[in-house]
C-alpha cells in the first residue's frame, strides 16, 4: 500500500498549452510505488490520443483533457490509483462514443472527396487521351475501390486507435496517388500477359479495348489496398528473379 505521508507528483494544467497536463515527479530519490507508475504511464498515453485526434474540435479536447487533469490529481496527488484507473476508462469510453463515429465520417468525408477529384481526372484523360484509356480508367477504378475499402474495413474504432485512423498513416491523397500507381503496375502486368485473369465474359487479355474490364480491375486493386502492395512487390521479385 503507498505511504501516502509521502508525495511522488505535482499535478497541474500546463500554462503555454491548454491541452497539455504538467507531471512533475519529486522525492525521486523515493521508490515510487508500481501503482503509481502505471497509472502515471496510463495518463501519459491517454493525454497523448486526445491531443492527436485530429478530427475533434478543440473545445471538446480541452474538455476532455480537464477531466483527465482532475483524474491525475486524484489518482497521483491523493494517491488514489484504483479509483483513477476506473475513471480514466470511463473517460476513454465517454471519448470513444463520442469521436470514433465523428473521426470515421469525417476520414470518408475527406477521402471521398479526394478520391472523387482524382476519379473525375482520370476519367477526362481517358476520354481525351484514347491510348491510355486502360490505364485512365483502371486508376478511376481504384479511387472508387479504396473510398469503400475504408468503410468496409474501419467498422468501429477503439480509444488506442483513434488517433491512427489507418495504420499505414498515410495522408488521403498520398494513399489514392499510391493505389493508383499500384494499379497501373498491376494493368502492365496484365497487358503483359505475366498474368491472365478471366472475370466470368471479360478477358484480361483483351483489357486494352475493354473499358469495363479496366474499371473492373482498378476497383478491384483498390478494394484489396492493404494486401495488394506486398503481393505486388513479391511478384515483382519473382519476374526478375531476386
Amino acid at each position: 500500500m503507498e505511504n501516502k505521508e509521502k508525495n511522488y507528483f505535482i499535478v497541474a494544467q500546463k500554462e503555454d498549452d491548454s491541452l497539455d497536463i504538467d507531471v512533475q515527479v519529486i522525492n525521486i530519490a523515493d521508490d515510487i510505488p508500481e501503482k503509481l507508475q502505471e497509472l502515471y504511464d496510463k495518463i501519459e498515453k491517454t493525454k497523448n490520443v486526445i491531443a492527436s485526434l485530429t478530427y475533434s474540435k478543440d473545445e471538446d479536447k480541452k474538455k476532455y483533457i480537464g477531466k483527465l487533469l482532475t483524474i491525475a490529481q486524484v489518482g497521483l496527488v491523493a494517491q488514489q490509483p484504483e479509483m483513477a484507473e476506473l475513471a480514466i476508462e470511463r473517460l476513454k469510453d465517454e471519448i470513444t462514443i463520442k469521436e470514433g463515429g465523428l473521426i470515421k465520417n469525417q476520414y470518408m468525408r475527406t477521402l471521398g472527396i479526394h478520391a472523387l477529384i482524382l476519379l473525375v481526372l482520370a476519367v477526362f484523360i481517358g476520354i481525351v487521351i484514347k491510348g491510355i484509356n486502360e490505364y485512365a480508367f483502371g486508376w478511376a477504378g481504384a479511387m472508387a475501390g479504396v473510398w469503400l475499402s475504408f468503410g468496409i474495413r474501419k467498422v468501429t474504432f477503439n480509444f488506442n486507435n483513434l488517433h491512427i485512423v489507418e495504420d499505414d498513416r498515410l495522408s488521403t491523397i498520398t494513399k489514392l496517388l499510391f493505389m493508383g500507381l499500384i494499379t497501373i503496375f498491376v494493368i502492365l502486368l496484365l497487358k503483359s500477359r505475366i498474368i491472365i485473369i478471366e472475370l466470368g465474359n471479360i478477358n484480361t487479355s483483351t483489357i486494352d479495348t475493354n473499358i469495363e474490364g479496366a474499371l473492373l480491375i482498378g476497383f478491384i486493386c483498390g478494394l484489396l489496398e492493404n494486401n495488394l502492395a506486398q503481393n505486388i512487390y513479391s511478384k515483382a521479385k519473382d519476374i526478375m528473379k531476386l
